[in-house]
Order: structure tokens, then sequence, then C-alpha cells
């Protein structure tokens, strides 16, 4: 998208590094870094190829294949599938939890199973927890 460079100063950041400030002809205020494939065209009255990428209250001139603010689309990607690997085990150790207290609940409580030593209670809880983890229960 063009854009109509209306006033241009070069100035330096709290951090010392040098960047423009630019006013569109609309009267937007933007910002415009050395990375800018245009930078040096960036002067009073002339127009370049651009996009104005807003980040929090900062606004600056960017290319228009650079608005994402240099996050790499693969990274993301990658980052996504950790997470919903990351859900899909905390769900896995969720329900197996679940399932031993059950099971340890249904051997502790119910009367068919008061007169196991304990040997007994272990194997039975771990049928149980297994049979309980192996239903295919739909949530309602």
């Amino acid at each position: 998208m063009k854009q109509k460079i209306l006033n241009a100063e070069e100035v330096n950041s709290s951090t010392g590094k040098t960047y423009k400030k630019v006013e569109l002809s609309d009267g937007t205020q933007v910002s415009c870094w050395p990375d800018f494939s245009q930078y040096a065209q960036v002067i009073s009255g002339a127009e370049v190829e651009g996009i104005i990428f807003t980040k929090g209250k900062y606004k600056n001139l960017v290319d228009e294949k650079k608005s994402s603010g240099g996050f790499k689309t693969s990274a993301i990607k990658e980052a996504q599938s950790r997470k919903e690997a990351s859900i899909a085990a905390a769900q896995d150790r969720t329900q197996t939890m679940w399932a031993k207290n059950n099971a340890c609940t249904l051997v502790a409580h119910h009367p068919v199973f008061k007169d196991l030593n304990e040997g007994q209670v272990k194997s039975k809880i771990i049928d149980l927890t297994n049979a309980i983890l192996n239903m295919d229960l739909q949530p309602f």
C-alpha cells in the first residue's frame, strides 16, 4: 500500500538506535526503522510502499511481508503442536488419576472387598483401574 510521507525526521531512540519519525499525509505519526526495505527513500514528500503495523501504543511503517512483527510462522506452529501435546498428556493424567481414585474408593467401601488381604487389595485396585480406563464412556 502506498504511503505518502508528509514529514520525516531522523532521531535516536532511548537505546541509541537511529530511526525516522514520520508523519504521513493523513496525519498519522509512525516510526520507521532501518530494517524497512525503503528506509533510504523515507523523506519528506516521497511515496513508499508499506503498511502501518501497530503493536500496543507503537505504530511502525513496515514492509507488507513483514507485518507479523518478525515472528516466524513455523515457530508459532511448532509451539502450538507442543501445546496440544501437553494438553493431551495432562488430560490423560487426569483420566488416570480419576480411574485410580474411583477404584480405590470402590475397593475401600464396597462390602464385597472387605475380607481381602493387602496383596489382593492392590491387585483388585489395579484391575479396576484398568477396567475403568478401558471403558469407552462418552461425556454427557
